[in-house]
Formats: C-alpha cells, structure tokens, sequence
C-alpha cells in the first residue's frame, strides 16, 4: 500500500503536500532525537512506580529532600561549629556567590526554556483547533457534495486526534498511525475537487492554504511531544545545584536553629525548582499537561449545532427527484 505513490516505509509522520500530492518536507517522529533526555524518563519511571500525580510527587520529593538535610545539618553544625566557619568566611562567601549566580544563570535558562516549550505546545494546539474550524467553514464555498466530502474527513481526523492520537501521544511521544491515515485522506479529498466557478477556485485555493498550515502545526505538536532537555543541561544543572547546595552548609550563621532553616529552604527551593522543569519538560503529560480543549470545544460545537447533519440533509434535498411535468398537478379552469 502506498500514500501518492510512497512506500510506507518512506512515510514518516506530517508532510506538508501541494494538492498534486508532491510532498514538500518530511520527518521522522518514530525515532527519539539524538541527545533525548533520560533524565525525565527516569523520574517519569519513578512517578509511574509508585503511582502518583507529579505533583504528589514533587511534593514528596521536596519533603524527602527537607528531611535528608535535616538529618545531614545536625551533623554538620557539630562538626563544622560557627567558630571555625568564621575563620573562612570571607572566601567562603565569594566561592559561594560565583557558583550562586552560576547556579542561578543556569536554572534561569532552563527553567524558561521548558516553559516556553510549553506555551508553544498550547499554542499548536489552539491553532490546529482554529485550522480545522477554517476547514470547515471554507468547505461551504464548495459544491454541495465535494463541501460534504471535505467536512466528513475533517471531522473524521478530528475525532481521531481527540480519541485515538491524544492517548497514543502522551504514552509513546509520536503520532497514532490511524490518524495519519485520516490525515492523508483530507488530501486526498482536497485532490478530488472540481471546480466550475471562479468562487470556487477561490475557495479551494483557500483550502490548500489552510490545510497545509494544518499540516506543519501538526509536525510541529508531535516534535514537541517528542523533545526533552538535553542531557548537558540535566547535568549542569544537577551538578551546579550540587556543588551551590554544598556550599550552603558553610554559611557562617551563629545560631544552629536559623541555619539549619536556611539549610532546609534552600533544598527545599533547588528540589521543587528541578522538579518543575521536570513536570514541565512533559507538555502533554502529567497534572500540568496539555488537553485537547480546544479540539473538544470545536467537536462539541459541531454536535450541538447539528452542522454535520444539516449538510448532509441538504445535499438529499438537492437530489431529492422532481416530480414530473406531465403529471397533472390538478384542474385548471379556462376562462372563456
């Protein structure tokens, strides 16, 4: 079986196809990019052992973290008592205050980076939702029977994204073959139309704008449920964190109360800030994760305004058979 006369081997997930079928650029989303995070998958693993939210999670592990440097700050305020952190104190707080703002550099750009990643995955998923209304809304420029066609596969590869894709993408990070297919035939309908009309042209030009649009927002949703933070950055980030952490149990605090607090917030803050990028790394996975919302709304509109069904009971009025002109329609009075 092949798609426009490719191989299904050839066929990696979300082209960008001209209405002659000619496909414009391609890419592989069964394979993980190289540099792909194992970081995030192995806390992912761990949530999914114990069998809570990330958001219980990062809890727990924000506690656990509070709890070890605790345990750790006892010891250290009597084998590192005040008087002998005094004597280093002066170089001890510049070497902090450099790996400090290391650290502070280095979470800042990370942490706003995971989120922008993760604004951009909402705002492919408002505008694939807003592509498919367009869809919809230009297919009544065409005749009443190719409109009806386009309408039927575009709500067809809409029910498939909600129900079957949106699953499939969060446990396997690429696209569900099925919607693909679904996808495909969107182009394959465009391709059949004819049109008699200027104004139909017009449309139709419009359509193939659109539904490439559709096709590179798409590519673009898959890539982000298949990106991770690079391993460099995990390990920067960890080992800079590590290094500012340690350096925390030789601030000169005179009374053992305040700084074993100040030692507690700290890990504190450094665990749930390295937890969030972790929960937000995840853009369609987790307490935080993108839904199809807006996909839904568009479903949920065309079901309650009926606006499938009132095509579809157009086009049998239009082919509803005439009665015939011989047939006596009743009497009619000659005037003399």
């Amino acid at each position: 079986m092949s798609f426009f006369g490719l191989p299904n081997s050839s066929i990696s997930d979300n082209r960008d196809i001209h209405v002659d079928g000619s496909p414009i650029l391609a890419i592989n989303s069964g394979t993980m990019p190289e540099g792909l995070s194992n970081m995030s998958i192995f806390l992912e693993n761990i949530g999914n052992i114990l069998g809570i939210s990330d958001m219980t999670f990062c809890a727990l592990a924000t506690l656990a973290s509070i709890l070890f440097t605790y345990g750790i700050g006892l010891v250290a305020v009597r084998k590192l008592p005040f008087e002998s952190i005094t004597l280093s104190g002066e170089g001890v707080g510049s070497f902090c205050n450099v790996v400090g703002v290391l650290y502070a550099i280095v979470l800042g750009y990370v942490l706003v980076s995971v989120y922008e990643t993760y604004t951009t995955a909402n705002d492919k998923v408002e505008a694939e939702a807003s592509f498919v209304i367009d869809l919809l809304r230009d297919a009544e420029g065409l005749p009443l029977h190719q409109g009806l066609m386009l309408r039927t596969s575009t709500i067809a590869y809409l029910n498939s994204v909600i129900d079957e894709e949106w699953p499939y993408m969060i446990k396997n990070r690429t696209f569900f073959p099925g919607t693909f297919h679904k996808f495909s035939d969107l182009f394959k309908t465009v391709r059949l139309i004819k049109c008699d009309t200027e104004e139909e042209r017009l449309f139709l030009g419009e359509i193939v704008t659109r539904l490439n649009d559709l096709a590179s927002t798409r590519r673009e949703r898959i890539q982000v449920a298949d990106s991770r933070i690079p391993n460099v950055f995990w390990s920067l980030l960890i080992g800079v964190g590590l290094v500012n952490f340690g350096m925390s149990f030789l601030f000169p605090i005179e009374s053992p109360k305040i700084r074993l607090a100040l030692l507690c917030s700290t890990a504190a803050v450094m665990t749930f800030t390295t937890l969030l990028i972790y929960v937000l790394d995840r853009p369609y996975n987790g307490t935080l994760g993108i839904q199809p919302d807006s996909m839904i709304k568009v479903r949920n509109l065309i079901v309650q305004n009926g606006i499938d069904q009132h095509w579809k009971n157009k086009l049998i009025e239009e082919v509803k058979p005439q009665p015939a002109l011989d047939q006596p329609i009743g009497k009619v009075k000659v005037l003399d």
